[in-house]
């Protein structure tokens, strides 16, 4: 579900129990407070990609995201294009995988020929929304995330065709809006959104890494529930 070099960037350790620790900081870096514990460090796993796929072109992607996502924890950064759409890329792999944490009779979102593009070409769903956001530490850590899905449109088919995805690693978060309607919603972010949420798909232009505003505690599933309302 989510690669282990992550472990090293966010807990400092790779396997066996490792001291886990978050700093609360405001964005002008004062710490409001810290906590420390013993964990296993991220290890959530889904039993889908074969072997050749899992060491092959998905730890490509890895390998394209590593330098880019590991210091967006700590460090401010202009996002271009590239790194734009290789974060983009590395967020759709996650969402994708993150559907086979549901039992398997489960109908799901994201059908199998946006696997097949994105295995065949790397193509990212053509109804994608990608958004990534910066963490204050608070809530669930290092890992966090909230998804739904959706029926949108005015005929409800046999499986849901809309789905909003939004997880985080360490202090950063990315929120994934995508669907299955030829003419469905594009979302555009309200005022009050916008602070939080920095665009990186389909909108690739130069940005400033962080965006202004925090997200604390309860803030992803704020920003779903916003989005689904948007809907």
């Amino acid at each position: 579900m989510f690669p282990k070099w992550l472990r090293k960037v966010i807990e400092g350790g790779e396997g066996g129990l490792t001291t886990h620790g978050r700093v609360i900081k405001t964005r002008d870096g004062e710490t409001l407070w810290h906590d420390s514990w013993e964990d296993i460090p991220i290890n959530y796993q889904v039993a889908v990609p074969c072997k050749i796929c899992n060491e092959g072109w998905m730890e490509d992607i890895e390998d394209e995201t590593r330098p880019i996502l590991t210091p967006l924890q700590h460090e401010n950064a202009e996002l271009g294009p590239l790194k734009k759409e290789t974060l983009a890329r590395w967020a759709t792999l996650r969402v994708m995988m993150a559907q086979y944490l549901d039992p398997a009779e489960r109908p799901k979102a994201i059908r199998p020929e946006r696997y097949h593009r994105f295995y065949e070409a790397r193509e990212l769903p053509p109804k994608a929304q990608i958004w990534m956001a910066r963490r204050n530490g608070e809530g669930a850590w290092p890992i966090d995330g909230s998804r739904k899905e959706l029926f949108i449109g005015e005929t409800r088919p046999p499986y849901p065709n809309a789905y909003i995805s939004a997880f985080a690693v360490g202090h950063v978060a990315f929120v994934y809006w995508g669907h299955e309607v030829e003419d469905g919603a594009i979302v555009n972010l309200g005022e009050g959104m916008k602070p939080y949420l920095l665009p990186i798909w389909p909108d690739i232009n130069l940005a400033s890494w962080p965006p202004p505003g925090l997200l604390g505690r309860r803030g992803l599933d704020t920003v779903v529930n916003n989005l689904i309302r948007m809907s």
